[in-house]
């Protein structure tokens, strides 16, 4: 079967498979630093649901912000990153398992959203805590997984 994936910088032979939640993800290919709010930990609860905040590393422009799933809508979280200036949102989620993200509202996000779980959600938060001033990268690849 053929997967959508990112492959972390920091773990190149592990990949992990997302969920495509929102717009088309014409990126494969693409791969830049990943960030997420400096208030964010594997055990936040309120993460993204407001706007602005401070990002690892920095302005999120063009980044792929990690967010965890929470108290608020997959929507707020997806528009906040956006405003911010994410270019790919990546929500994971806060039990064990994968996820599927409903990120309907107006306006519409218009950045792609993607749903990974909470294990591999946890494995690249902790790659970020442990390189804030050199950021791990997700590169986008489009994989075929038999098993």
């Amino acid at each position: 079967m053929q997967y959508l994936a990112f492959r972390l910088s920091t773990d190149p032979c592990n990949l992990i498979i997302f969920t495509q939640t929102s717009n088309p993800l014409d990126a494969v290919g693409f791969s830049t630093s990943v960030t997420k709010l400096t208030t964010s930990f594997p055990n936040t609860t309120n993460d993204g649901c407001s706007a602005g905040g401070s990002y690892v590393g920095g302005n999120p422009t063009g980044k792929i912000a990690l967010v965890r799933r929470g108290t608020c809508l997959f929507y707020t979280k997806g528009r906040n990153a956006q405003n911010a200036g994410a270019h790919i949102v990546v929500i994971y989620n806060n039990v064990a398992g994968n996820l599927t993200a409903s990120i309907n509202g107006t306006p519409p996000i218009t950045v792609p959203v993607v749903s990974i779980s909470a294990s591999d959600g946890v494995r690249i938060s902790n790659a970020v805590d442990a390189s804030p001033t050199s950021l791990p990268t997700l590169t986008v690849l489009n994989v075929t997984y038999n098993c």
